[in-house]
């Protein structure tokens, strides 16, 4: 019963944030990105969709939209006009075989590979964090977010507050958001994407 009513939860949580995304985009000439999502990690839809629908959020705050493509990875850098960049979500065997392949060590929950524009999001480490199991789609959402952050930014260095901050926090439901300079320097490298396409 009670995994029933979190899952319900986590899905009324996902469609009214969809639907508020979808209804602040009608019309704006906004910015766009497309995430090609690799399911590695064979997480359900219901948690997929509940954690997209907060990425996409945490994006139209700084007017950029994202698309979702959930057929795995892209080979396009740019299509139309937009960035596409892909994420894998990875189960522990495959992020111990890529940590171990790039002598990676440490307690990440995801990676940046800006040359390739993946964002690798350590699903196991994700779920072992402290907190109510039933909202694993909140870190979820933060992490991808944090790591696309580091693809459009197209730096690995963190801020000292905010979405780009090292070792999120995730303890709260809270919308995490880019400081000013990060999201102005999102929608400069988008705006230039475009306008050389």
């Amino acid at each position: 019963m009670a995994k029933t009513w979190r899952t319900a939860t986590a899905m009324v949580l996902a469609v009214i944030s969809v639907t508020m995304v979808e209804r602040a985009d009608a019309g704006q000439p906004d910015a766009a990105i497309v995430l090609h999502v690799a399911n590695y990690a064979a997480l359900s839809p219901d948690t997929l969709d509940a954690a997209k629908a907060r990425v996409s959020h945490v994006y139209k705050n700084i007017g950029v939209r994202v698309l979702w493509d959930d057929r795995g990875e892209t080979v396009k850098r740019m299509e139309n006009g937009e960035l596409h960049l892909t994420v894998l979500l990875l189960p522990r065997d495959m992020r111990e075989k890529k940590n171990s392949k790039d002598g990676t060590k440490g307690t990440l929950l995801g990676q940046a590979h800006l040359p390739s524009g993946r964002a690798y999001v350590f699903c196991d480490r994700i779920a072992a964090m402290p907190g109510p199991p039933n909202f694993f789609w909140v870190p979820l959402a933060d992490v991808i977010a944090h790591e696309v952050g580091h693809l459009l930014l197209r730096a690995n260095h963190h801020s000292a507050s905010g979405l780009m901050r090292p070792g999120l926090g995730v303890s709260t439901m809270e919308l995490p958001s880019f400081n000013g300079a990060e999201a102005r320097t999102i929608r400069a490298t988008l705006t230039a994407l475009m306008t050389a396409n």
